[in-house]
């Protein structure tokens, strides 16, 4: 694939050098005409289907996707009014829409709703999915009765391309390779998508595309967990448990493919066929060098700042890691005119799986117990610590092997999904609109199984020493030199070696796994009637969900194992109405009654019990069967403006009033008679989310000559929102929602003439929640802030041929969370900046 890539890429040089010689200079203005038109009609449809709709939408085409540096639909989305993402080294992973939870946003692929790979939630990896097999997407925020009811902030579709979206053959294909800062590596994408119209009459069209990326990083990173430990000389003070030095080497693919085949012969009648198929593989070797402050024992005179610690704990470890997530969709279906009333149908299946091929962990132990300082007080990124002076950890005789350590899992859900909706014209009170009705029925199955095993027998140890495991390359983390890196072939081959044998973990593999059965039967009606300029949409919809979930139970006692079920039912009824209001041809109003709901994550609604180690705590997270989902009845008022030839300012606001919203709370407690922190799910009994949004996007084409390329895409939103947990915990019983920021901004300044088109944007999220401290505000966890500037830049040599440039994150900005305070910085990662240069070929 690889090859066949970069294959792609030459091929696409070549033809620019051929291309570009048959662009004449006497075709300057037929050029112009050919550049900015395709953009501005591909913006035109989009700000048509966004004026049309009958409640809050916003739709972004395909080529306003392209014009921005976003390799996946999470960085896409980020460009939209109210959306903001969350990354993982660097690249957009979750999408958090209005303020809300990612949870709190369904996402489907053609109306398919998509099952999450990753078994701790139901948001989707948008990570998977890659940006250019894409034709629009959609973001509705006020739901219809037709739709899904498990959206609270938002429904994100993902429209894939269709042959009927052009007029006969087309061949687009895309290319190109980077430069990354962190560590001088180099990434390749291509893509290719073929269609055409068969038939005599042209009633049949077919489509494929495909696309590949692989992107290599050197990340680093620097993890503090941060606790309140008595002085020795009395009081109290914040210090860290331990100090963990990632140094990360990391390479992740990226493999997708759609398919479609629709059969139009006219007369209200379609029959279709259509598939997608994503694969993300992301193959990750670490270098750790640990500091276990807790370990040792608090000096005297310590400070919320600064500390020495007495005989501490150092540690070296290895990590071969690779994550694996598939997700994959077909549908087939038909709309069909049957005299006065139309009915169309789908039958789908949806799938998702996330494997861990390897998992693979070696630890040493260093015998030096050092006496170490440190010092945040003035710089709590990158702290003073006296190790880097004294360097016990560059003592390589002074390691003993501790343990290996293996895991594997496998998470996998298949939904299936049938759905019918009939409609046909009405006339009320003098109005002229549509009745429609529908049904639908999903059955998911989820399953997820882990496996742990751990070997810190003697025997168990490398044969060879460890300075012979050791590469020549050192490991560097900002500014601090952690060692050697480890050679990775010939730790994979000691993984290899000794994996087979190293004694399961029953109690861990065991209580980790869980299964979950869910059916939903939906029902719904609604009215969408047209008064003149108003049009009223209104209807109800019911949902019947039952649970069915397993999950093992380890008695420590016995050694046994039981299975303990439980079984759920519940029925929720969403009524609402939306009102769409033309004040004039430019200026459109709309308002909204609608309710919504989340369910729970699935991991957290099983009997289960699953422990890890932070430091020398143990930390236990806990199932909650009893917890209900998530209901929101919904608020929103908007206005836009739309403006020629193609412009848009609109303004919106809204409010959500939330029940039994799940939360998750940490906490000290006894587990199994051992002292631990539990992580459990509760529901809080009271909620709100108020935020308003703002837009803008206009070329200035009224201004003369050049100056008329240029333009603005803006958007601006504030949320306020929180949870009442009905119970006081350190004496705090509200809480900020978790995962809401206050402001999210996107600014864009754009230039589009002739052959030539820049963008230079500007996005930047506020601070936020992400996890609740039961017992110590102050130990709180948060996300801070980010924003990045990225920049593109294209040429168009001809109709068939663009070269472009992209470069993201200019600012090189880091990626940070922190308790309480910033000076008490959890987890701090750079990425570097990227540069990306490559060609599309058009025919």
């Amino acid at each position: 694939m690889k090859n066949a890539t970069r294959a792609l890429c030459v091929a696409l040089g070549s033809a620019a050098a051929t291309l570009s010689g048959i662009a004449r200079a006497d075709d300057a203005a037929s050029l112009d005409e050919i550049v900015v038109t395709a953009i501005r009609d591909a913006a035109a449809r989009a700000a048509k289907q966004q004026r049309e709709s009958k409640g809050v939408t916003t739709v972004v085409s395909a080529d306003t996707i392209g014009r921005f540096p976003d390799p996946n639909i999470a960085e896409a989305l980020q460009r939209a009014p109210g959306v903001a993402i969350q990354r993982d080294q660097g690249e957009g992973r979750y999408v958090n829409v209005r303020g809300g939870p990612a949870e709190f946003s369904a996402v489907s692929i053609d109306g398919v709703s998509l099952p999450a790979p990753d078994p701790t939630t139901r948001a989707i990896d948008l990570d998977t999915i890659p940006s250019d097999v894409v034709r629009q997407l959609e973001i509705v925020k006020t739901l219809r009765p037709d739709q899904d009811a498990d959206s609270i902030t938002g429904a994100i579709d993902i429209k894939t391309q269709s042959a009927f979206d052009h007029d006969g053959f087309q061949l687009r294909a895309t290319a190109g390779g980077s430069y990354n800062d962190f560590g001088g590596t180099s990434d390749v994408r291509g893509s290719l998508s073929v269609s055409n119209l068969l038939g005599a009459d042209r009633t049949i069209g077919v489509l494929m595309t495909a696309s590949y990326s692989e992107t290599e990083r050197q990340v680093d990173n620097i993890e503090t967990a941060w606790t309140r430990l008595a002085r020795p000389d009395g009081g109290q003070v914040f210090a860290p448990i331990e100090n963990l030095f990632k140094d990360y080497d990391t390479n992740r693919e990226r493999l997708a493919f759609t398919g479609a085949a629709d059969w139009r012969p006219g007369s209200g009648n379609r029959l279709y066929l259509r598939g997608t198929w994503s694969r993300y593989t992301d193959d990750e070797f670490r270098n750790r060098l640990s500091i276990l402050w807790t370990e040792g024992t608090l000096q005297p005179g310590s400070t919320n700042a600064a500390a020495t610690f007495a005989n501490t704990r150092i540690e070296k470890q290895v990590r071969h890691r690779i994550q694996r997530n598939v997700i994959s969709t077909v549908e087939g279906g038909g709309e069909h005119e049957l005299g006065d009333w139309t009915l169309d149908w789908s039958a789908s299946l949806a799938s998702s799986e996330q494997t861990y091929p390897r998992r693979d962990e070696l630890l040493f132990r260093s015998s030096l117990r050092p006496r170490l300082s440190y010092d945040y007080g003035s710089n709590s990124l990158e702290p003073a610590i006296s190790l880097f002076n004294t360097n016990e950890h560059l003592n390589i005789g002074a390691y003993a092997f501790r343990e290996n350590a293996y895991r594997s899992n496998t998470t996998e859900e298949d939904v299936t999904a049938l759905s019918a909706n009939l409609a046909r014209p009405v006339a009320i009170g003098g109005s002229a609109g549509t009745f429609k009705a529908g049904l639908k029925y999903s059955s998911g199955e989820r399953t997820a199984d882990e496996e742990r095993f751990r070997n810190r027998a003697a025997g168990a140890a490398p044969t060879t020493p460890l300075a012979q495991l050791l590469s020549s390359e050192p490991s560097r983390n900002y500014g601090y030199l952690l060692g050697s890196k480890f050679a990775e072939g010939s730790v994979d081959a000691y993984f290899d070696a000794t994996k087979g044998a190293s004694p399961r973990r029953v109690e861990q593999s065991t209580v980790a796994d869980y299964a979950v059965d869910e059916t939903v039967l939906a029902g719904y009606a609604m009215w969408d009637l047209d008064f003149g300029r108003l049009n009223v949409l209104a209807g109800l919809r019911a949902e019947r969900t039952e649970t069915d979930g397993t999950a093992n139970v380890f008695n420590v006692a016995t050694n046994a194992i039981a299975v303990r079920r439980d079984e759920r039912t519940y029925t929720d009824v969403f009524p609402g109405i939306t009102l769409r209001y033309e004040f004039s041809d430019q200026l459109i109003g709309r308002a909204a009654l609608t309710r919504g709901m989340v369910r729970p994550n699935f991991e957290d609604i099983v009997p289960r019990a699953v422990e890890s180690q932070e430091g020398t705590q143990l930390v236990v997270t806990q199932g909650n069967p009893d917890l209900e989902p998530t209901l929101s009845n919904n608020l929103d008022l908007s206005l836009e403006y739309y403006f020629e030839p193609i412009g848009i300012v609109s303004a919106g606001l809204f409010y959500k009033d939330l029940s039994d919203y799940a939360y998750t709370l940490r906490g000290t407690g006894s587990y199994l008679n051992q002292s631990a922190v539990l992580v459990r799910p509760d529901n809080a009994p009271e909620g709100s989310l108020t935020g308003a949004e703002l837009a803008w996007q206009q070329q200035f084409t009224q201004l003369p000559g050049l100056l008329s390329g240029f333009g603005v895409f803006a958007n601006f939103t504030w949320v306020d929102a929180e949870i009442d947990l009905g119970r006081s915990y350190a004496g705090r019983s509200k809480f900020p929602l978790p995962g809401q920021s206050e402001t999210t901004l996107n600014l864009a300044l754009f230039y589009e003439k002739g052959p030539f088109s820049a963008r230079l944007s500007y996005t930047d999220r506020g601070d936020y929640l992400n996890e609740i401290n039961a017992e110590d505000g102050a130990l709180d966890l948060y996300w801070e802030g980010r924003d990045q500037l990225d920049l593109t830049a294209s040429w168009q040599f001809s109709k068939a041929f663009e070269a472009f440039v992209e470069a993201k994150n200019l600012t090189n900005t880091a990626g940070v969370r922190y308790y309480g305070d910033r000076s008490r910085v959890y987890e701090y990662e750079k990425f570097g900046y990227t540069v990306f240069v490559g060609g599309r070929l058009k025919l």
